[in-house]
């Protein structure tokens, strides 16, 4: 394995891990990790050694990834920041309304399951066909 190999072997998780937390998607992070490796290569001999070889390729990393996001706005692809962030009241209003009534539903739903499980486990204790701790097993899986 050459010294290149082992470079990119060793650091290429680190590196994309890295673009990863600042892109938030798995394709574009590989590909600014390649484009990272990529330059690294090619100016290689601009590493003076005065940090870690991979505090080195992280920046690489977020100068492409910068680069990369340019390229993207002047194409029209990222929508504006103020677009993105921003939220209407009316939608704001729905979100919080529904999930209102997801947290109602699922609450209704954990009453029923808790006297389900309860009516089970006094049925099989009155049976007496399952041991107490395979009934505490399966009473704490229903939650």
């Amino acid at each position: 394995m050459t010294d290149i190999e082992k470079v990119y072997t060793d650091y290429f998780d680190t590196v994309y891990r890295y673009v990863l937390g600042l892109s938030r998607d798995g394709c574009v992070a590989d590909e600014i990790t390649q484009e990272t490796f990529f330059k690294a290569l090619k100016n290689l001999n601009t590493f003076k050694g005065q940090c870690k070889l991979s505090v080195w390729l992280c920046q690489i990393a977020k100068n492409c990834y910068f680069t990369y996001l340019e390229k993207e706005k002047r194409k029209g692809a990222l929508p504006d920041e103020a677009a993105s962030t921003t939220e209407s009241l009316e939608a704001a209003f729905v979100s919080k309304e529904t999930a209102l009534q997801i947290h109602q539903i699922l609450h209704d739903l954990a009453e029923q399951n808790c006297r389900y499980a309860s009516a089970w486990m006094k049925k099989e204790t009155e049976m007496k066909l399952t041991c107490k701790s395979s009934l505490r097993s399966a009473y704490f899986m229903v939650y």
